[in-house]
Formats: structure tokens, sequence, C-alpha cells
């Protein structure tokens, strides 16, 4: 399941490309983390079935400071035990990870 969400999120790093909207980089930078965050959160979501809806993508993505790493986190928050995952709810995978997207200052 890690391996196949990595892949999603390579597929959907490029999908936001080829309809005009760039990844977010130092060098360019068209979307805030948390917009580009719901974006491939929402991709995710429908591709590997995590039901993941509207409130709970604004919960999870909401300040993070780094979209990919805080859709890898609930990846594998959420993922099954035998694959990888911790085995969490989705109410407790993105409490897990929101806290762990936003600054420690």
């Amino acid at each position: 399941m890690l391996k196949d969400m990595r892949l999603l999120l390579a597929a959907a790093s490029t999908a936001l490309c080829l309809i005009g909207i760039a990844p977010v980089t130092a060098a360019a930078e068209p979307l805030s983390e948390p917009t580009a965050c719901v974006r491939l959160a929402a991709v995710a979501s429908e591709k590997l079935g995590w039901d993941l809806r509207v409130g709970m993508l604004v919960d999870l993505c909401a300040g993070t400071t780094d979209a990919r790493k805080t859709v890898a986190c609930f990846g594998e928050a959420y993922g099954h035990p035998k694959e990888g995952g911790l085995g969490l709810t989705l109410g407790q995978a993105v409490k897990l990870c929101k806290a762990n997207s936003t600054p420690a200052n």
C-alpha cells in the first residue's frame, strides 16, 4: 500500500502539472501548501478509497507546511497494518498527521 501511495503521489503531482497546477516548489509557488495538500489528498482519497470528505481534507491540510509529507503521513497512518500502515481510523489519522503538519515553534 505504501509503495502504491508513493506512486500515486507522484502521479497526482504530474496530473496537477498537466492541468496547469504546478506542484509547490521553492522556485514556483502558484499554490499555498494547504491548498496543494487538499488537492493531492483528494486525488489520493479517490484513487485509494480513503473516503475523505471535504471537512476532513480541510482539517488534515489546514496549516500544513509540506503537502506531500502530510498526505504521506495520512496514508501511512490510515493504511492497514499488514501493508505497513498503522491501521488508524480516518479521524485518528487526520488528527495524528494534522499535528505532524504544523510547525513545532
